[in-house]
């Protein structure tokens, strides 16, 4: 090996990002200091092509997709005439870690010159950003959807008062009650709402506080009075008075009017819906049970997906409306020690379960 090629390497050796010299069929003959402290591997386990993209990416899915994309850019190269390719890629270095490098591959005469620009910081604020765009989206929809259903019932009480106007004080009282338990209903959604958003920019504030079930559920159940009477549905709650639960009641609560709602909308006429509880040592099962649609495996797994997974708010599901609001309200519950569990068969029925700890514990920020 000459001088000026000794000096050229010397001088990729004290660079900042890491970079490999390869021969035409990517034969490693070079790697700088940087490589080794940033990504880590050496020639014992980089000792071909081959062993090099198992390493770096070792989920086969993945590494096919790389392959791909790499080979694509060669095609396209050689067709422009262009010396030049890069990719965009999550490299799993030897700590076991994960970095996002902008790769570039240069070609200098027989040499291939493969730099990594570290973009990790920029990639995760990106999907940071990609997170905060679909929970706005999913926010949006769930706030319609919730909103919906109570202008629908003031729509009805303001014809029926067109065709028949109460005439005596009782009827009247009456009749102006569910119109204020509608609106009402709508100013909880709006103040859930602002509530929402600050979940949504990680401004939420986790509240510890005892929670009677019965009376929340009774107060509950009092937005859903109209539909139940319209759809002769009946609640069959086996609530004790005496169980309580410590835990923040803006979360549970949007969580069972999400679920009581869709299991109204979904449930047939005459129909049975049951809530039960149950306590363990180490948590407490709150369920809803319905005989309504049912759901498919699809459904189901669009409602738990975890929280920044591919699935956005389609047109179908924002006018269908199931899932939404309970997917919303399923991240914020599993961020704060909860879960939400769902067994259901399509045509037989649903449970949604949310099962809260038996303790948690109380941190100063509480």
């Amino acid at each position: 090996m000459n001088i000026s090629y000794l000096n050229f390497f010397d001088t990729l050796d004290v660079i900042i990002p890491p970079v490999i010299i390869t021969d035409a069929n990517y034969l490693h003959l070079f790697r700088n200091r940087a490589f080794y402290e940033q990504i880590g591997y050496g020639s014992v386990e980089m000792y071909n092509s081959n062993a090099w993209l198992e390493l770096v990416y070792p989920d086969p899915d993945y590494r096919k997709e790389i392959l791909r994309q790499w080979n694509e850019q060669v095609v396209e190269a050689a067709q422009t005439g262009s010396s030049q390719i890069h990719l965009l890629s999550r490299v799993h270095c030897q700590n076991e870690n994960y970095k996002w490098y902008d790769i570039h591959e240069h070609r200098l005469g027989d040499l291939k010159i493969i730099t990594f620009l570290d973009v990790n910081r920029l990639q995760l604020q990106n999907e940071e950003l990609l997170r905060v765009i679909k929970f706005n989206s999913l926010f949006n929809a769930t706030l319609a959807h919730d909103i919906r259903s109570p202008l629908a019932t003031l729509d009805l009480l303001l014809k029926f008062k067109n065709k028949f106007f109460p005439t005596n004080e009782e009827q009247l009282q009456s009749h102006f009650q569910r119109i204020s338990r509608q609106l009402h209903r709508i100013f909880d959604v709006i103040d859930s709402a602002v509530l929402h958003q600050a979940a949504g920019s990680d401004h939420f504030q986790f509240t510890i506080r005892k929670i009677a079930i019965r009376n929340l559920l009774k107060h509950i159940l009092t937005y859903y009075e109209e539909e139940l009477i319209a759809m002769n549905i009946t609640l069959d709650g086996n609530i004790e008075s005496e169980i309580f639960i410590e835990y923040d009641a803006f979360i549970l609560e949007v969580m069972l009017r999400n679920i009581i709602s869709n299991a109204i909308k979904h449930s047939p006429r005459n129909a049975t819906i049951t809530i039960t509880t149950i306590q363990s040592l180490h948590h407490i099962d709150l369920s809803v049970t319905d005989n309504g649609e049912g759901l498919t495996q699809e459904q189901i797994d669009h409602i738990l997906e975890p929280r920044g997974g591919n699935l956005l708010p389609t047109r179908e599901n924002f006018n269908d409306g199931f899932g939404l609001g309970l997917r919303m309200a399923k991240d914020l519950l599993e961020n704060h020690y909860g879960k939400l569990l769902v067994e259901s068969l399509p045509g037989i029925g649903s449970v949604f379960t949310i099962r809260l700890p038996g303790y948690i514990p109380k941190f100063p920020d509480y």
